[in-house]
């Protein structure tokens, strides 16, 4: 083992333009804007309203002193936990959800994650992905997948950033 690390910083030394050799890894993270609403609007998203189903309607809620912004924690299910600016949860399906916020957010920008409700990590790996909202301009839709890229509900923490 020793050998290995003494090999990655001899070719740590070896990199002079980058000063100091850095690692990193990001799972399950992805930035989306919002497309112009010519293309945004598809008989698939038509399919996506038929079958949408409230399951929870929120007030804006937060856990903690972090209340600013525009953001939301839910369970495995996809249920509100908590949240800033939130006024609505919709379900339209496995691993399909909009989330409503309280003012528009059709020109923001969406980060989403898989992560657990609480403090804890998720050792079933999946994947997010984020677009804006079907229901309005108010929402953000997003869809959670397992790794096979099959609609499965995971739990996520999604950003808005205006």
């Amino acid at each position: 083992m020793f050998s290995k690390l003494s090999e990655f910083a001899n070719r740590s030394r070896a990199v002079r333009g980058l000063g100091t050799a850095t690692c990193g890894l990001a799972v399950g993270l992805l930035v989306a804007v919002p497309m112009s609403s010519a293309t945004a609007n598809s008989t698939d998203s038509a399919a996506h309203h038929t079958a949408a189903k409230t399951t929870s309607s929120t007030s804006s809620t937060s856990s903690t002193s972090a209340s600013s912004g525009l953001w939301v924690v839910t369970d495995y299910s996809g249920n509100f936990v908590r949240g800033s600016n939130v006024v609505g949860m919709t379900k339209f399906g496995t691993g399909r959800f909009e989330v409503t916020f309280n003012q528009n957010v059709a020109y923001c920008s969406y980060v989403a994650t898989v992560g657990d409700p609480s403090n804890n990590l998720v050792y079933n790996p999946g994947l997010v992905f984020t677009a804006g909202g079907h229901n309005g301009a108010n929402g953000v839709y997003v869809e959670t997948k397992n790794l096979g890229a099959g609609l499965e509900d995971r739990p996520f923490h999604l950003q808005v950033a205006c």
